[in-house]
């Protein structure tokens, strides 16, 4: 994905697995961006909530 920002645009692929039908993992990873460091990855869980 591409994404604006005001001093410059961002690549990223942001990868979303389940876990069960309410909760799973993500990955995001940014391969290149307008801010240091330019490339970088976090990970942690969501939760859909009703």
């Amino acid at each position: 994905m591409a994404e604006s920002h005001p001093t410059g645009p961002a690549r990223y692929t942001l990868l979303l697995t389940c876990l069960s039908d309410h909760q799973g993992r993500f990955i995001y990873t940014q391969h290149d961006g307008p801010l240091l460091p330019r490339q970088r990855q976090n990970s942690g869980h969501w939760t859909l909530q009703p």
